[in-house]
């Protein structure tokens, strides 16, 4: 089966995750019932504004999918994470990397013992891709530039 995680805007404008699936990948989708991920600004208020731009890595190691996602809010986009084993039931991580930035993705593997992320914070000089790491998925730092953005026009 292909699963494709999409964003879908409500009235209001807030955003959520729908899983959509087909046996082939390219006929017969089916979009599930009920959302995937909806915000969760009670308990995850950096979710107010919604939930998008997801990415889906599956982790061997955890047999589970990570999801990295940006989390909208007044404060700006935040990379957070969600873990799944089978995209019904879903464990929220939470913020890995405050506002402002987004774009992240997981590495499938460990490297070294660490996990991995790319992402992209966001600056007043544009937007450079940085590599991040975490022993654990909860907490993440030694950040470090990995492709500047092109300068200029």
């Amino acid at each position: 089966t292909t699963l494709l995680l999409c964003r879908v805007e409500d009235r209001r404008g807030i955003s959520n995750l729908w899983c959509a699936r087909s046996a082939d990948g390219v006929s017969g989708w089916q979009v599930d019932a009920e959302p995937a991920l909806l915000p969760d600004p009670q308990n995850h208020p950096e979710e107010a504004w919604g939930v998008e731009d997801a990415r889906i890595v599956w982790l061997e190691e955890l047999q589970r999918y990570a999801i990295t996602y940006t989390a909208y809010s007044p404060t700006g986009p935040a990379v957070s994470l969600v873990l799944t084993a089978d995209f019904r039931n879903y464990e929220r991580v939470g913020v890995v990397i405050p506002p402002e930035d987004k774009d992240a993705a997981l590495l499938p593997r460990r490297f070294g013992g660490r996990w991995l992320m790319i992402h992209r914070p966001r600056t007043g000089l544009g937007s450079d891709i940085w590599l991040t790491e975490s022993p654990d998925l909860i907490h993440w730092g030694r950040h470090r530039l990995l492709l500047a953005a092109r300068r200029g026009a």
